[in-house]
């Protein structure tokens, strides 16, 4: 069988355009920026925790939101292949950012918490006995 992608409004931005968009985007993701050490001469920008775990950006990639709140990079490649600019009428208004529970850090409202490593589950204002 052969499927398509339904038409959905998500949110994306693209790394490695300007310094400013960058940390812009940082914060907006929740994204981590190692010790320069760490990198070992690669060519990532930042690290962003995903369903999946943690994901290193490179310059160029796009990081997006889904539509259940959560962040994935993609590739500039597959993202051209996949997405197009949408119409401002098409964006769906009741996906909105709301102020973490935990946190206070911005977020999507569609997600039980933002996605800093903070707020990671199980981890978010537990007392330690």
């Amino acid at each position: 069988m052969k499927f398509r992608k339904k038409p959905v409004v998500i949110e994306a931005r693209q790394t490695g355009l300007d310094y400013d968009d960058d940390l812009s985007i940082l914060a907006w993701c929740g994204g981590h920026v190692p010790h320069p050490d760490a990198l070992d001469g690669t060519d990532y920008l930042f690290s962003i925790f995903t369903l999946e775990g943690e994901l290193w950006v490179s310059s160029g990639d796009w990081i997006i939101c889904g539509v259940k709140g959560e962040f994935y990079a993609c590739k500039p490649d597959i993202f051209d292949a996949t997405y197009e600019a949408c119409a401002p009428d098409e964006v769906n208004e009741s996906i909105r950012q709301v102020p973490c529970p935990s946190c206070g850090q911005p977020m999507w409202n569609v997600q039980p918490q933002c996605n800093r490593a903070a707020c990671a589950p199980g981890d978010v204002n537990e007392e330690k006995t």
